[in-house]
């Protein structure tokens, strides 16, 4: 989904599940069946995620996608981490 953070354009990968379904991995699975087809099929450039600075769960998906901290910022008035990353790093880490 595009996003605008400090005035900066980003596609945003996100994900939320209900909490019957939290620390099985499936955020993660998730994720990365997202990012390869977004890196391969849509050939984008980049992805970004936006995490709110106290949920760890989500950083750690980030992570396990390929992603790193960019940055933390102000987004729609809350306090949130932004994790990157660009189809190069993913395309290294495999």
């Amino acid at each position: 989904m595009p996003q605008v953070v400090d005035d900066e354009s980003y596609i945003e990968l996100g994900y939320r599940l209900d909490s019957a379904f939290w620390g099985q991995g499936i955020a993660s699975e998730a994720a990365k069946g997202v990012r390869d087809f977004a890196f391969k099929q849509l050939k984008l450039t980049h992805l970004i995620s936006i995490i709110h600075v106290d949920n760890l769960a989500s950083k750690k998906v980030a992570q396990n996608i390929g992603m790193n901290h960019l940055k933390r910022t102000h987004f729609k008035g809350v306090l949130v981490d932004v994790y990157f990353m660009k189809p190069n790093i993913f395309l290294d880490k495999k």
